[in-house]
């Protein structure tokens, strides 16, 4: 008991610490009789740095969970004018959701695959026409997306968000380079 005093009188933060250590759960008014209203202080301080710790220990995890299925950046590079491939896969499943977006400012709808068909009513001016994906391989997971007469403006970054009914989601992203022939074949 006269540690248990000497702990409260140099730290008192540390007497509920002390007690948790020496499997004392229930803050007893024979250990604080002088000294009860601080003992519930601390014992409220302390659920509430319980919580925070809680919190903080939910968002590491979670950023772990994030950073383990987030894929790195693919660099791609095509030449102006000709055709380019933005590759893009994921898990097959049934009904298929497949979303490209140009990621910039105003994110501009690239392409969009549901229902079993190509989507165009949400799709950016600049894309008309000029998007196809391979129908045939989707049921294999391959949602890549041909992009003709590649434009200047087309060059940038590039997301391919994916899912299916079974709640397989998932997101890749591209940089797309866009350069004159020659600078593409002196690389």
């Amino acid at each position: 008991m006269v540690q248990i005093n000497l702990i409260s009188e140099t730290c008192p933060g540390c007497v509920d610490l002390e007690l948790r250590l020496l499997g004392v759960h229930q803050v007893s008014g024979l250990f604080f009789s002088n000294r009860r209203r601080g003992a519930e202080t601390v014992a409220r301080q302390f659920s509430q740095n319980e919580r925070q710790m809680s919190v903080f220990k939910s968002l590491v995890v979670w950023i772990l969970i994030m950073w383990t299925f987030t894929t790195a950046d693919d660099e791609v590079s095509c030449v102006l004018e000709e055709s380019c491939i933005l590759p893009c896969s994921f898990q097959p499943g049934p009904d298929p959701v497949i979303h490209w977006t140009q990621v910039k400012p105003g994110n501009t709808h690239v392409h969009s695959y549901y229902s079993a068909r190509d989507q165009f009513v949400h799709q950016g001016e600049r894309f008309r026409g000029r998007t196809s994906l391979s129908t045939d391989q989707i049921s294999r997971g391959n949602a890549s997306i041909r992009l003709t007469g590649l434009q200047l403006q087309d060059q940038g970054k590039y997301e391919c968000y994916t899912s299916t009914i079974t709640g397989g989601k998932h997101a890749s992203f591209i940089n797309l380079r866009a350069a004159a022939k020659e600078t593409v074949e002196s690389e």
